[in-house]
């Protein structure tokens, strides 16, 4: 698992996610899943993980560390806040329903919260082909402790919620200093 620091100039996020797509060599088109990314809120830089990075990228990029169980981390998670029910998705609207919404993965994810992280949302925009969508993306920066390294490193590699992960969201960045 390695993380990739980018710089782009593109502020249109499916300009970024086609950008990404091209230089990674991921996506549908090449039978992999979607990187991880995040753009640094404010800036030009993105952060992509790949859980399994192809042969050309072996040699660069940083290697991904898992902490050690108890060890109390500060960290960062973009995601897309979204409750299942009725073959349905709800986007959680209150600051409530997404802290409920990560305490309520935390667990599977082997971490455990050390108090109520703070929480920004933003409103992302899509156009393609003419056409314009977009969802609310949320922003956690908090504290953690370690539960259980093993699941840490599947949500470090795989990200975090099933939804919106090819539009910046899923990618659980741990803080070590």
């Amino acid at each position: 698992m390695k993380d990739f620091m980018i710089t782009s100039l593109e502020q249109d996020e499916y300009r970024l996610h086609t950008a990404i797509a091209e230089a990674f060599g991921s996506g549908k088109d090449a039978g992999q899943k979607f990187p991880l990314y995040r753009r640094t809120p404010g800036s030009s830089v993105a952060t992509v993980r790949l859980s399994d990075p192809p042969e050309h990228l072996a040699h660069v990029g940083q290697e991904v560390i898992v902490p050690e169980v108890g060890s109390e981390l500060e960290f960062t998670l973009a995601s897309h806040a979204a409750r299942s029910g009725g073959g349905k998705r709800f986007t959680c609207k209150s600051d409530e329903e997404r802290l409920q919404w990560l305490k309520d993965r935390s667990v599977a994810c082997g971490f455990k919260l050390l108090g109520a992280p703070a929480i920004e949302t933003e409103k992302v925009k899509i156009k393609k082909a003419g056409k314009e969508w977009g969802f609310r993306r949320t922003t956690y920066y908090g504290r953690l402790k370690v539960e259980d390294k093993t699941k840490l490193a599947q949500a470090m590699a795989h990200g975090v919620g099933s939804s919106m992960r090819s539009f910046g969201c899923g990618l659980l960045t741990i803080h070590l200093s």
